[in-house]
């Protein structure tokens, strides 16, 4: 059987969320970030098929360790302004076409910062500028192929294979 434990959520203490320099930023990973603010692209309009308007705006954020881009949707976007700093909590970074760029989904929150802020932004560090490549890794389940593989990683160091 399973079994399911039901915690409730106002007996849990809130943790502190940990900040995160841009450079240590990992695709699949969830991030909070002070960065300031270097450049932002044009809004880009979507309408969606219940007429509904979406706003998306692509950014370069960044701080004293490189800099990264980030997608802004709707009401986000009026947080940002070029040369401000702003706090992003709980981005996901996500690798789009190669690249990593960080998105506030709802799960997240940006919003500008009242009384931390970043001086200096090392552009020269680009994390969306370095390419990610997905990899399958093989996995082998039964016996005899996880022998074929050991015999075969083997081989070319001449050493005898246990049977």
């Amino acid at each position: 059987g399973i079994l399911i434990l039901y915690i409730k959520m106002e007996d849990q203490p809130l943790r502190k969320p940990t900040f995160v320099k841009v450079s240590a930023i990992e695709p699949a990973k969830r991030v909070n970030i002070y960065a300031k603010v270097v450049k932002m692209g044009d809004i880009l309009k979507i309408k969606r098929m219940n007429q509904d308007e979406l706003k998306f705006c692509e950014i370069v954020i960044g701080d004293e360790s490189g800099i990264v881009e980030l997608r802004l949707k709707d009401e986000q976007i009026d947080q940002a302004k070029v040369g401000e700093t702003i706090i992003i909590r709980n981005s996901k970074a996500s690798v789009v076409k190669g690249h990593i760029r960080l998105e506030v989904d709802i799960w997240g929150k940006v919003e500008k910062s009242a009384n931390k802020k970043v001086a200096n932004v090392k552009e020269s560090n680009n994390i969306s500028g370095v390419e990610y490549e997905a990899v399958k890794i093989k996995k082998y389940n039964d016996r005899q192929q996880t022998k074929k593989a050991q015999s075969f990683s083997l081989e070319h160091l001449n050493l005898p294979l246990k049977k």
